[in-house]
């Protein structure tokens, strides 16, 4: 019997109990993350698990003003955890000295998983999370509320796998590509979404690959997006997260950058790219001019909080491998000015 929306009390994003602890990276480990400042790592459980891997990364405010990073996990099929489909860790970073975090379920209206879903890069405006679901023949974004947090009593958890805290749809809406990932323009007021593709066996800047017009990206405003909606492409390949802002030292240019990665023993490349602002105008991307910084192995999502951030003109992002991933592998959130990464 599925139960009424009505059935499960709501609570306020600030009353969330917080009950994990994640550890500040120490200054030889941030080393690893080119010009970072800031990061950490999750619990042991968290940090070593291959029933979940983290992908996006986005943040949002309680009503009290707090800022949360949000990180989405899917859970993988190969170790029977896909039928929970999609969950969000709910991160409190103001104390570095102690970091706590509580993962969420997503349901849809009918409190039911979203069994198979991937829950790539996210993005959150106001009060909305917004996540693509990329399953095959899917091409949707859907909308999670954080004024609809729900608390599951104890003797109704068995059937949300024991979480204490549920999340249901609010709504969705249809984008004209497969949507792997998400983010936010705040200087275009614009959402961005894209599409991984495999093009080798490991990430590789090739001419190949660079030209694969399978390599799909889409800006659009928000309420104003379907399936038609123009996209552009090419860009680069095995992309897992990408972001966009206007350059401020020349307003008729975009900055764009994109991770790329493939593979729990290959590095993951971040790349820096200077676009006129019409460049997508005619469906093609020139992306013959770029950098990239070289990271560890399972580079995701990227995110530029908003202008009210602490961490405004900064750039989060995160690793996907944990400790049980390969030989060196650690699972990472972190944080870097966005100065030293232009193009």
């Amino acid at each position: 019997v599925l139960h009424a929306v009505s059935a499960y009390d709501s609570i306020p994003l600030d009353d969330l109990s917080l009950n994990r602890e994640a550890v500040a990276l120490s200054d030889e480990s941030i080393e690893w993350f080119p010009y970072s400042e800031f990061g950490f790592v999750w619990n042991e459980e968290d940090g070593s698990t291959l029933s979940w891997r983290p992908q996006g990364i986005t943040s949002v405010f309680t009503s009290s003003g707090r800022e949360l990073l949000v990180v989405s996990w899917y859970g993988r099929e190969q170790e029977g955890y896909d039928n929970r489909g999609v969950r969000l860790s709910f991160v409190d970073y103001s104390d570095i000295n102690n970091i706590l975090y509580r993962h969420v379920l997503l349901v849809d209206e009918d409190y039911r998983t979203f069994e198979g879903m991937h829950g790539g890069g996210l993005f959150a405006v106001d009060d909305l999370i917004h996540v693509p679901d990329s399953r095959s023949g899917t091409k949707k974004v859907y909308t999670f509320s954080i004024n609809s947090v729900l608390y599951i009593p104890e003797n109704d958890r068995e059937r949300f796998y024991n979480y204490v805290y549920i999340i249901p749809r609010t709504s969705s809406y249809d984008v004209p590509i497969t949507p792997s990932f998400l983010s936010y323009d705040w200087d275009r007021n614009q959402a961005l979404v894209g599409t991984f593709y495999k093009c080798s066996d490991y990430h590789v800047d090739s001419p190949e690959c660079l030209a694969d017009m399978h390599n799909t990206l889409v800006w659009y405003d928000i309420g104003m997006v379907n399936a038609s909606t123009p996209s552009c492409a090419p860009f680069f390949s095995e992309m897992q997260g990408a972001v966009s802002s206007v350059e401020a030292s020349d307003p008729e240019n975009i900055l764009l950058w994109s991770t790329s990665s493939y593979g729990s023993g290959h590095k993951s490349h971040l790349h820096s790219v200077r676009l006129p602002s019409d460049a997508c105008n005619d469906g093609t991307l020139s992306i013959e001019n770029y950098s990239f910084v070289q990271y560890p192995p399972g580079l995701e999502d990227m995110h530029i909080p908003a202008p009210r951030s602490v961490y405004t003109n900064y750039m989060w992002m995160l690793t996907e491998f944990g400790a049980n991933d390969g030989t060196g592998n650690s699972r990472t959130v972190f944080v870097t000015n966005v100065k030293y990464l232009l193009p």
